[in-house]
C-alpha cells in the first residue's frame, strides 16, 4: 500500500489528543468506542510507519501499548466523572500536562 508519512501519524495523534481533552474538559461528552477507534487508527499509521525498522520484538511492545490505550475498561474507569479513583486523579495532570505542550507548541 501507500507509505504512511510522518504527518498521517501527528495529525490523527493531535486528533486524538484534543479529543482525550475535550472529553476531560467538558464533562459527560466521554465516548469510549470514540477514544478507541481514534487509538486503534493511530496505531495502525504507526505500525506501517515502524514496521520496516522495527524488530518483531520492538513491534510486540508497540502493540502492547495499543491494547492498554484501546482498552475500554481502562478507558471507561478513567473518564468516570462520578467517582474519584486513583486513575481518575490521573486525568487532570495529563490533560493540563498535554494542553501545555500544545500551548507551548511542542506537540
Amino acid at each position: 500500500g501507500p507509505r504512511v508519512g510522518e504527518e498521517a501519524v501527528v495529525s490523527t495523534q493531535s486528533t486524538g489528543v484534543l479529543t482525550v481533552i475535550s472529553f476531560y474538559e467538558v464533562k459527560y461528552t466521554y465516548d469510549q468506542k470514540l477514544l478507541t477507534k481514534a487509538v486503534v487508527s493511530l496505531f495502525e499509521l504507526l505500525r506501517q510507519l515502524l514496521r520496516r525498522h522495527m524488530s518483531p520484538k520492538n513491534m510486540e511492545r508497540v502493540e502492547l501499548v495499543q491494547s492498554t490505550l484501546s482498552d475500554g475498561g481502562l478507558l471507561n474507569n478513567l473518564f468516570d466523572y462520578e467517582n474519584e479513583t486513583p486513575i481518575t486523579q490521573h486525568l487532570p495532570v495529563i490533560c493540563e500536562r498535554v494542553r501545555r505542550l500544545i500551548d507551548d507548541e511542542k506537540l
